[in-house]
């Protein structure tokens, strides 16, 4: 009744596994058996003590066995179909047998009172008593058999699956809950052969002792928290392929993800080694250490990359029991990155088509025009000038542009103050004043070459967006759920119109005659090379200003 109580608390407590269901019914029915046992050794009326006997013998003993097969086939998991099947045996063996026996107290067996004479169990005396002398009929016997036919069944399934997992980690806990499975039967068996006397009520003291081994398998073993397989339903259900070896590579188990993965007839490679299920895999095993590495798996009908990590598992602080091994498929990240690498280096040609061959006639271009100024000034050379600089601009901004698509991002630490004034310094712009308003020895990490032209451009766009003197601020922004951190550019102008703010970074954009629209368009591109995030917003007294986010909102928090 205790363990039974016991169950039930762990199972409130959210171990919702189905074979804590099974053992909470089996030692639910166990405790009614052992209640009607005690009430037909206190009940007078010899009828009523047959009745009772019977509804224990052919109705509870089959019940509990039911139960044990419930157990063994979810410890096992086995398939469910088997399980429902069986609830529904247990249901009809109830209302029916439960039926016959109660119409007919007799049905299994006759009987008279008769008085013990003191006896010795275990060395302790036992005074005289009155119990019932029994004289057993043919259902007796059958029920005896299916009794033992039952029990067969889940043994066999249970010593299967210990041979299965011989090199796991729950071989103690499977052999205990075994032995206290075993022991009732056992003593059954000898009293049903005549080697141990009924008279001295051995059943008890077999019941007692598989109390104490459920026991033992619950607190030492964990058997309510530590599922016999490995697994959980959330690691059954992950998309990433999971497999539990041995420390010799044997597979003692692995979920759904992984069989589905590798393509095979079998849908089980529990017992076999994971070499054969897994030739790339099977290289981890090598060493005792933790490893990540990433692979081509190339044994199955169709290759796929993947990030596989192994984990040693650790009972103790010497050499590992065994090793958790994690496949996540990477193909169409890898597929992704195939496809942009081959984009940027198409980016990257075209940049250096426009940074030599198009170079090469402007130059030639300006100075034809410069000779031909130097003979005759006219209004129509110099608009041929503006739009020879106007190209150059744009030529330059389009290099920019693609390096900030194709760079890879080696981010060092970089104190951000005198790093803006030199770039401020480089531009040296004579309508407009730079105020910084930083910590002493602030540092942002990032590439520096990148850096200065995101500045750069952020500076020009403030200076040729506004009127009149201006002054730029570069400051810490603080953000909405209270964090400081990255960089923000600001201006005192007329700001930017709130309808605009999702477009001022669109390719092309352009308020303004002249503009080539991909300034900002750079900006953003070089903010995403860093993985970082930009945002616009107009300041309470006028101007805008730019906030870069050098860090996420949860990368913030942590």
């Amino acid at each position: 009744m205790a363990l039974t109580v016991y169950g039930i608390y762990y199972h409130q407590k959210g171990y919702r596994q189905q074979y804590l269901r099974a053992f909470i019914c089996y030692v639910g029915v166990l405790s009614i058996l052992l209640v009607l046992t005690v009430a037909a050794e206190i009940t007078t009326p010899l009828e009523w003590r047959l009745t009772i006997l019977n509804l224990g013998n052919a109705v509870v003993i089959p019940l509990l066995l039911y139960t044990f097969l419930w157990f063994t086939l979810s410890y096992t998991n086995r398939r469910v179909l088997f399980t429902r099947l069986l609830g529904f045996g247990a249901l009809m063996h109830v209302l029916i047998i439960g039926s016959v026996v109660w119409a007919n107290p007799t049905w299994m067996y006759t009987g008279y009172m008769t008085t013990v004479e003191p006896t010795s169990v275990f060395g302790v005396t036992v005074g005289s008593y009155v119990t019932i002398e029994r004289t057993l009929k043919t259902p007796f016997y059958a029920w005896q058999l299916y009794s033992y036919a039952l029990y067969s069944v889940g043994c066999v399934v249970l010593l299967q699956f210990l041979y299965v997992q011989r090199d796991s980690l729950v071989v103690s806990q499977i052999l205990m809950i075994g032995f206290a499975f075993t022991l009732p039967v056992i003593v059954n068996v000898l009293v049903f052969l005549h080697i141990v006397s009924p008279q001295s009520n051995p059943m008890q003291f077999a019941f007692g002792g598989s109390a104490i081994l459920f026991g033992i398998s619950i607190i030492r073993y964990r058997l309510f928290e530590v599922a016999p397989i490995g697994r959980k339903i959330a690691v059954e259900q992950m998309n990433t392929a999971v497999v539990v070896t041995t420390i010799t590579g044997r597979v003692i188990d692995h979920n759904v993800a992984f069989s589905s993965r590798i393509e095979a007839e079998n849908d089980t490679f529990v017992g076999s080694q994971l070499s054969a299920a897994l030739p790339e895999a099977a290289t981890l095993l090598d060493t005792t250490g933790a490893m990540k590495v990433e692979q081509t798996i190339e044994s199955t009908a169709q290759p796929w990359h993947a990030i596989v990590t192994k984990s040693p598992i650790k009972l103790q602080a010497t050499q590992p029991a065994g090793f958790v091994i994690t496949i996540e498929e990477i193909t169409a990240q890898k597929e992704k990155e195939q496809t942009l690498e081959q984009q940027n280096e198409q980016l990257d040609r075209f940049a250096s088509v426009v940074s030599h061959d198009l170079r090469g006639p402007l130059q030639t271009a300006k100075g034809y025009l410069s000779l031909a100024q130097d003979e005759h000034r006219s209004e129509e050379l110099e608009e041929v000038r503006k739009a020879h600089d106007r190209m150059e601009t744009m030529i330059e901004e389009f290099l920019a542009l693609s390096r900030a698509k194709t760079a890879v991002v080696d981010p060092d630490p970089i104190e951000l103050e005198p790093f803006i004034t030199r770039v401020w310094g480089e531009r040296n712009p004579t309508d407009a004043t730079l105020t910084v308003e930083l910590p002493p020895g602030y540092e942002i990490s990032g590439d520096a070459v990148l850096l200065a032209r995101l500045f750069e451009n952020l500076f020009q766009n403030a200076v040729e967006h506004n009127e009149g003197h201006v002054t730029v601020t570069v400051g810490v922004p603080e953000f909405g759920d209270g964090t400081q951190g990255g960089f923000y550019v600001a201006d005192n102008g007329t700001g930017i119109p709130p309808k605009e703010h999702d477009d001022i970074f669109e390719y092309g954009y352009s308020d303004r005659d002249g503009g080539t629209g991909l300034g900002l368009a750079i900006v953003e591109s070089l903010v995403h090379a860093h993985e970082w995030d930009i945002s616009v917003r107009n300041r309470s007294d006028d101007g805008a200003i730019f906030e870069v986010a050098t860090h996420t909102a949860e990368e913030r928090q942590r």
